[in-house]
């Protein structure tokens, strides 16, 4: 046999070659695998959404199916906090002609690309290809994420993914692409490309192609909803914290509130939380040292996640618990970069080990949990979804084409009432009280903020209403009685509106 000598430089062409063909294809076998128990995952859960999950899915059947933006037709409203989460499940909504199975798609879809993702970004970054697929369990099965299935974070948790795979191949078309997206997903996830940027100065060199392909990403979208709603950003931000009273509770002050009401899933959330977070401080460290560097990237996602956390923190909002999904990815992100730099440099039995035991622990607790879940194990709604059902379709033969106001929780009574149901998320006359007590609270930038933000917006009047929705506590007539893994018995009563 022959011997052929190949240069250098030829050599090492054909090395990257080979590396890269792998990409070329789709790898069919995990992607199919993890399909399949995402949907395993989405029986378990789907009648477990909670109300503002049934919020954007009745946002997104008025657009599948009336062409209309807001809860209900005929009522525009821009209380969506996730305009891309509304738009990929209308286009689902519109397929499979209901919204609740559209969100189990774009479940087992987003739960796809994640791993997809991060299996490419471990390969790229020298780690285990299997150490992505881990990553990947460990964020679909946390109970925190599985409580926000309907909701923008399983979508925003995949384009994290390939935030994370723009970093590691150096991307800056990718990165501006992803930026864009999460953007849209939610306007606070552009700290997450704000912290990669900065910690990968390959992509601030190349700013005009991040630059171009984001704003044509985000620019359409923006620009139709200041002009046409008056807001660019979505009125959750004046909502949210409107008149928001969680008897001093705060993000800051979350978790313990959380916990006093389901102690075991809180604990499995935190124990990966904080383990991520202490390897991200770990790898910056090694960074610092000159060592680590492959997993750099990994650790930029869980300081995204530390600096969303704060922010909010600082901003002292309610602690709604998808807002602590953010640092859960970040910081499991940061938590499988540390493993696979571990498993890089040979104690692969063990990092495998201890990830299968964090990933069981969440299956156990998942499955524990029922099957199906009746309720998500970390909420604050009322009610459960059968409670909600039950009583919003006889609401639907008592107001008929009427308007009825909520009792405060409107998503799942909307969705299955599919009649005119007010509140400050459905009818934007309470926009305008909300806008002028917050112009009048805040200081200085926020006015400003506020005053730029609603720049074109016209003041419209509340809807009058026919009946009025009221939660009373305890139990009651038992048709109307509800209760949820988190809160005691209490009832729903409707009756004529005042005059």
């Amino acid at each position: 046999m022959i011997g052929v000598q190949v240069p250098t430089a030829e050599r090492e062409v054909l090395q990257v070659e080979v590396a890269a063909r792998p990409w070329r294809r789709v790898p069919l076998l995990p992607a199919a695998v993890v399909a399949a128990v995402a949907a395993g995952v989405v029986w378990l859960v789907h009648d477990s959404m909670v109300d503002d999950a049934y919020i954007t899915l009745t946002y997104a059947r008025t657009l599948a199916f009336h062409g209309e933006w807001g809860m209900i037709p005929g009522m525009p409203a821009n209380s969506a906090t996730s305009p891309l989460n509304v738009l990929v499940l209308a286009a689902f909504t519109f397929v499979l002609r209901s919204a609740v199975h559209a969100a189990g798609a774009l479940f087992i879809v987003s739960a796809v690309v994640l791993a997809l993702a991060l299996r490419r970004a471990a390969i790229e970054s020298g780690m285990p290809s299997w150490l992505g697929l881990l990553g990947a369990a460990a964020v679909a099965f946390n109970p925190l994420l599985l409580s926000t299935v309907g909701l923008e974070m399983p979508m925003a948790a995949a384009l994290l993914g390939l935030l994370l795979v723009s970093a590691t191949g150096r991307r800056p078309l990718l990165f501006g692409v992803v930026a864009g997206l999460l953007v849209m997903t939610r306007v606070d996830l552009a700290l997450f490309p704000l912290i990669v940027l900065f910690g990968r100065p390959s992509l601030l060199r190349a700013w005009w192609k991040w630059l171009i392909s984001a704003l044509v990403v985000t620019a359409p979208w923006y620009a139709f909803s200041w002009l046409h709603f008056g807001s660019l950003v979505p009125d959750t931000l004046l909502i949210k914290t409107w008149r928001a009273d969680w008897s001093g509770y705060y993000v800051a002050t979350g978790f313990e509130f959380f916990y006093r009401l389901t102690p075991v899933p809180v604990s499995l959330v935190m124990v990966i939380t904080v383990a991520g977070i202490l390897c991200a401080v770990g790898l910056c460290l090694a960074r610092a040292a000159g060592k680590g560097t492959a997993a750099w990237p990994w650790a930029l996602l869980g300081i995204g996640g530390v600096a969303h956390y704060c922010a909010y923190s600082l901003l002292k909002v309610p602690p709604y618990h998808w807002y602590y999904a953010p640092l859960v990815i970040g910081a499991t992100i940061a938590l499988a970069g540390a493993g696979g730099l571990v498993a890089a440099r040979g104690r692969k039995a063990f990092v495998a080990t201890v990830g299968a035991v964090l990933v069981a622990s969440q299956v156990v607790f998942a499955l524990g949990w029922g099957m199906p879940w009746r309720g998500a194990p970390i909420m604050t709604n009322w009610g459960l979804t059968a409670d909600y059902a039950r009583i919003g379709r006889a609401v639907k033969e008592i107001v008929g084409d009427r308007a009825v106001a909520s009792p405060g929780e409107i998503g799942l009574l909307a969705y299955f009432c599919d009649c005119t149901i007010v509140d400050q998320f459905s009818d934007r006359g309470f926009v305008s009280d909300a806008l002028k007590d917050r112009i009048d609270q805040s200081g200085a930038l926020g006015r400003t903020f506020f005053q730029l933000n609603y720049w074109h917006f016209e003041p419209v009047e509340r809807r009058p209403v026919d009946f009025v929705m009221r939660r009373v506590m305890g139990p009651g007539d038992p048709f109307w009685t509800i209760s949820s893994t988190t809160h005691p018995p209490s009832h729903l009563v409707i009756e004529p509106a005042p005059r």
